[in-house]
């Protein structure tokens, strides 16, 4: 039988209904564009553009993000999809030559976690949209308003005639690439990564705007804003700071699953980043993606160490996703597990600290192992210009650092 990836394997141990699994099928031609819709609650769906090659990959677009999988394997009448970096995936069924029906499993939410989906073969292909005269629109946002559990963000919209993409930036990470289009009330905007389901409903109504969040089928909350250019959020390297003058010293895991001690005496880089992560986490991957494109240009004079805290209470299986995130994302620095994905855990870690708020955390610590600079959350490429600014700032103190060091 053809070996499988580790998803698939997954899936034949937990369903298969007999000692030995069918065997793989040829798929069927269903190369194309297809629209899918991800049914979140009986009122509630996201639809999106997935283009399939010749291979069965299939291409979920989401604006500007365009996110590849392996190719699909069919067993029996079910063709599986695993979404890369993330253990979810995809199982859908062929009703007819141009539908598809099924649904979205996300072990990590829950075993009996899964979202219904449909599909319908499109005529039409996904327009580029960076090619597309688009109006800019800011605005400050509260979510879940009048409650103990209110946050500010910041909605970052591009309207044109094929639609609206943008994101909403807040104080630990952004809600990623969001593509949608004008509705009979209002505006729907979202995204599917493997990882997040997001939906966003909402009306702008003069220079206000109002508005409901639905995180996959789990989760729902109402924001509010009005329109502005003027941030509303928290400088990132003021949230968390250094309270005393404690060393690091950290007892970890190496992917090979020995102990290790990271202490002062090894962080003996002119500078060192120590990125607080988690391999669930999409905003820890766009901060990781641009670390590994950084070290590529500052080489040997710049360290970066990953302190992954991960979900399961296994800590083989906490290794093995580690191994298998640093061979799909090329990561070219160490990678540690450190912990379990609790900030309290993490902040337990680092009592030097006032806290760790947010997963990505990252710290930048000169030559003689003082903490200078500490960045928190991730906003990435999809809130463009506040992404630039990071790059700019943060590069600035990595450049000032190892001025100081003679470098």
């Amino acid at each position: 039988m053809t070996n499988l990836n580790p998803v698939l394997s997954l899936i034949l141990l937990v369903t298969a209904c007999s000692t030995s699994p069918p065997p793989e099928e040829a798929i069927k031609p269903i190369h194309g564009h297809w629209d899918f819709e991800f049914q979140l609650t009986k009122e509630v769906t996201f639809s999106q553009t997935v283009a399939i090659d010749s291979l069965h990959r299939f291409t979920f677009i989401n604006g500007l993000e365009h996110i590849q999988t392996r190719p699909a394997v069919q067993l029996n009448d079910t063709l599986y999809i695993e979404m890369p970096v993330y253990k979810s995936h995809l199982r859908l069924y062929r009703s007819d030559e141009d539908h598809l029906t099924g649904s979205w499993h996300h072990p990590a939410k829950g075993r009996a976690y899964a979202i219904p989906v449909t599909a319908k073969r499109s005529e039409s292909m996904a327009k580029p949209l960076d090619a597309t005269p688009t109006t800019l629109l800011t605005y400050q946002i509260t979510f879940s308003p009048n409650t103990p559990d209110a946050y500010p963000a910041e909605g970052i919209f591009r309207t044109s005639a094929e639609g609206i993409t943008g994101t909403f930036r807040t104080e630990t990470g952004d809600y990623r690439y969001l593509s949608g289009s004008s509705t009979s009330s209002g505006y729907s905007l979202g995204c599917f990564d493997g990882s997040h389901l997001f939906q966003f409903e909402f009306t702008l109504d003069d220079d206000s705007i109002r508005g409901t969040f639905h995180s996959g089928s789990h989760w729902s909350e109402p924001f509010v804003g009005y329109r502005s250019d003027r941030s509303i959020l928290r400088d990132p390297f003021s949230i968390t700071y250094v309270t005393t003058d404690e060393p690091v010293v950290l007892e970890l895991f190496t992917l090979n699953g020995d102990l290790h001690v990271l202490d002062a005496q090894q962080l003996n880089s002119p500078v060192t980043i120590l990125q607080i992560m988690g391999t669930w986490c999409p905003n820890c991957l766009d901060e990781a993606r641009y670390l590994i494109d950084f070290k590529r240009r500052y080489g040997n004079d710049v360290g970066i160490i990953g302190l992954a805290f991960e979900r399961s209470d296994d800590v083989s299986t906490n290794l093995q996703n580690l191994t298998t995130y640093v061979q799909t994302t090329g990561i070219n620095y160490p990678l540690f597990l450190a912990g379990s994905a609790s900030k309290s855990i993490a902040s337990d870690k680092f009592p030097m600290l006032n806290r760790i708020s947010s997963f990505p955390t990252t710290l930048v610590i000169d030559g003689q192992g003082a903490i200078v600079a500490i960045h928190t959350g991730f906003n990435g490429p999809s809130t463009g210009e506040a992404f630039e600014r990071f790059k700019t700032q943060f590069e600035g103190t990595i450049d000032r650092v190892l001025a100081l060091s003679g470098v």
